[in-house]
């Protein structure tokens, strides 16, 4: 039956077409409002990124960096990754007695790392988005802060893929006075008299004896001589806190000899794992981690390879205390910074800050 078309059928129209067109309205601000606010995250967090690794290497430099001038340099970098000028950063850390107020169920971060010789630093930047679009001019929702969040940690270098001989905590402590005297950063010239004073001799086997104790019961190993197993390359891969197994001998093998004098005749540094116990003998010898060490190569007097000393060009046989029989190598000690992941006990070897999650 048709029905003849009223006034009301035009009202209702009207306000339908409103109403769509109000609804519609409605969403185009909310997708164009989220869309910003994800951008504003992503330029926040980058802000966030940059820096803490900036604050985070002052602080290498500078263990007292004030917390305001890291703030300082926490709000530039967040001003730089920023649109707009209303981006902050602040940052926190356990060197400032502080720690950032992050939800971890937002952010996705864990817990600070825990351990002494892990340090870190975070950094929270915050901003507002932008008012007066049309979400607010219908629903007057205001501003709505918008965060994002980053750590760095660094601390003593925790592994290692390098030459396959340590040294114990004994002689290490020995040849640095307890950590409190290292070599001057490179380059190293040759010879150098202003190293020779930081030169030591570390004895792999000796009839004279060390001022360290020898034995499962003690440090080093009779017939272990601080050399790890290895690979067919010559390198072993380690890790602070952890347990690698002895090769038994005092020889340089064919793997071992061309990377000795590698880093003899270039002076660069490597580091050394630091043992702090073994257990068994021979072929059974395990050497349980604790760090690392950045050393530098100046000489070596071992059966199947010998290089005098660069430092003072003499035989390591002619030093004194050294015999004929012993088997030794020589060098210095020095601080470096390097890439790597932190963990294990501080001996001069600190891993440059890295983001962590």
């Amino acid at each position: 039956m048709l029905r003849a078309v009223t006034k009301d059928d035009g009202a209702v129209a009207i306000i339908a077409a409103v109403v769509i067109g109000f609804l519609s309205l409605a969403l185009l601000s909310l997708t164009i409002d989220v869309g910003q606010m994800y951008a504003e995250r992503r330029e926040l967090q980058n802000g966030a990124d940059a820096a803490v690794i900036a604050v985070a290497r002052e602080l290498t430099a500078n263990p007292t960096l004030a917390n305001s001038a890291a703030n300082t340099i926490a709000g530039q970098y967040a001003g730089k990754n920023a649109l707009d000028t209303r981006s902050v950063g602040e940052a926190y850390g356990p060197v400032w007695g502080t720690h950032a107020p992050y939800s971890s169920s937002v952010y996705g971060i864990s817990a600070p790392p825990a351990g002494p010789t892990t340090n870190y630093v975070e950094v929270r930047t915050a901003t507002e988005s932008s008012s007066g679009g049309p979400l607010d001019f219908f629903f007057h929702s205001g501003d709505a802060t918008i965060s994002a969040f980053a750590r760095a940690a660094w601390g003593s270098l925790g592994s290692y893929d390098g030459f396959p001989v340590s040294i114990s905590v004994c002689e290490w402590n020995s040849a640095t006075s307890d950590g409190t005297d290292y070599a001057p950063a490179g380059p190293y010239s040759s010879p150098s008299a202003s190293l020779a004073p930081y030169e030591r001799v570390l004895k792999l086997h000796t009839t004279s004896g060390t001022s360290c104790p020898s034995g499962p019961a003690g440090q080093d190993v009779p017939g272990g001589f601080g050399w790890l197993d290895h690979d067919g390359a010559g390198q072993v891969e380690t890790e602070a806190g952890g347990t690698f197994s002895g090769d038994p001998g005092v020889s340089l093998d064919s793997e071992l000899k061309p990377i000795l004098a590698n880093y003899w005749s270039t002076r660069q540094v490597i580091y050394l794992p630091i043992y702090n116990l073994v257990t068994g003998t021979g072929t059974n010898s395990h050497y349980r981690i604790e760090g690392y060490a950045a050393f530098v190569v100046t000489g070596y007097s071992l059966p199947g390879g010998n290089n005098k000393s660069w430092v003072t060009n003499k035989s390591l046989t002619t030093y004194p205390g050294i015999g004929g029989s012993d088997k030794v190598i020589s060098g210095f000690f020095t601080e470096a910074l390097v890439s790597g992941t932190p963990g294990g006990s501080n001996f001069g070897v600190t891993t440059q800050p890295t983001l962590v999650r």
